[in-house]
């Protein structure tokens, strides 16, 4: 017979004795009879008693990794709320934070006036520590700076750094290295998602994944995976290799996820027509299914297909990167033509 059945008053003494040991003064008891308590019965206000001394003790880590189990709860009230943004704060992770709040607002978690009250005391103790920790500050910036040095590999983790950067300063950093060439465009990518989570309301000038200048608002976009095309490739995709072959599908959409951050913020002046997108996915990784769809097409597709056959296929395979789109060569491809190009190409590759 377990523990809990033998004793099943423990969770109310473990609580007992933890408010006691909290009147004494004596956190460490507190935290490990709370801690107990927490292994019986996970309820949320045995998760901020927990939280708010994690808190006090510089375990602000600790402290995210358990309050994320409860974190609507923590925001049905302003005092609540207050200890869940404490720990973004004191981890000095501001742009998690706005950007929190931003999203939570959006899904009506919270109310414009409960974000502007919770923004205000992120920002108070972010202006603190810009005024404060300067040289920790200037340390991030030249790491950060340095970046375009480094294996692309190392990169996104060295950038991530920039996270822990008052608000003002992430921005000036970022709008400085998505301007930056020698950096990778997966780096240049996070940033302006990152902005864009930000909701950051300036026009941002970018190098895009061919390394020419575009200009872009950023305010109201979500990532890539959060846009209607991202959905209407995977929704097709997914009508059509869900039943039949649902391995293919998953390498496919993992695929894609990839290409839409390459895209991104931008993806919708390259992509047109979701279908041919996709048809140039299975016509490059599952040529068995376009023979499929080509053996059971209509009279008047079959006469579409055979009419891209027909038409000027010079200059599809002139460009070796082309034959091998989705081998990381993106950077080479004339984009703005790339969804027509990827499925009548591989279409007329089978019909050959």
């Amino acid at each position: 017979m377990s523990t809990i059945h033998e004793f099943p008053k423990n969770y109310e003494r473990f609580i007992a004795q933890g408010e006691e040991a909290l009147v004494e003064h004596n956190q460490i008891a507190a935290l490990e009879n709370f801690q107990q308590a927490y292994q019986l019965q996970q309820t949320p206000p045995v998760n901020q008693k927990i939280v708010q001394l994690l808190l006090e003790m510089g375990e602000a880590d600790e402290a995210l990794a358990l309050a994320e189990a409860f974190q609507e709860t923590y925001f049905e009230n302003l005092e609540t709320a207050a200890i869940y943004m404490q720990i973004y704060s004191q981890s000095r992770r501001f742009i998690e934070g706005y950007i929190l709040l931003k999203q939570l607002l959006q899904t009506k978690k919270i109310t414009l006036a409960q974000q502007k009250t919770l923004e205000q005391q992120l920002m108070q103790v972010e202006e603190a520590y810009q005024q404060l920790e300067t040289q920790q500050i200037q340390a991030i910036k030249r790491n950060l700076l340095v970046s375009d040095q480094l294996p692309v590999y190392q990169q996104l983790a060295n950038i991530k750094t920039s996270l822990y950067l008052p608000k003002p300063v992430f921005v000036e950093v970022a709008k400085d290295l998505v301007m930056n060439q020698a950096l990778s465009y997966f780096a240049r990518e996070w940033f302006i998602e990152e902005l864009a989570l930000l909701q950051f309301s300036e026009p941002l000038t970018f190098l895009w994944y061919d390394n020419q200048p575009q200009t872009v608002l950023l305010e109201g976009k979500n990532g890539p995976l959060n846009t209607p095309i991202y959905s209407e490739i995977c929704t097709e995709l997914r009508n059509r290799l869900e039943n039949d072959d649902p391995i293919m599908l998953q390498h496919l959409e993992e695929e894609i996820r990839l290409h839409l951050a390459y895209l991104y913020p931008l993806a919708e002046t390259v992509i047109s027509d979701p279908t041919i997108w996709v048809l140039g996915y299975l016509a490059t990784y599952y040529p068995e299914y376009i023979e499929k769809e080509l053996t059971e097409a209509k009279g008047h597709q079959i006469a579409a297909v055979q009419k891209c056959s027909t038409g000027d296929t010079n200059g599809f395979y002139t460009n070796n990167a082309l034959k091998n789109w989705h081998v990381l060569k993106i950077e080479d491809v004339p984009f703005f033509t790339v969804s027509e190009i990827l499925a009548e190409s591989a279409l007329i590759a089978f019909l050959d």
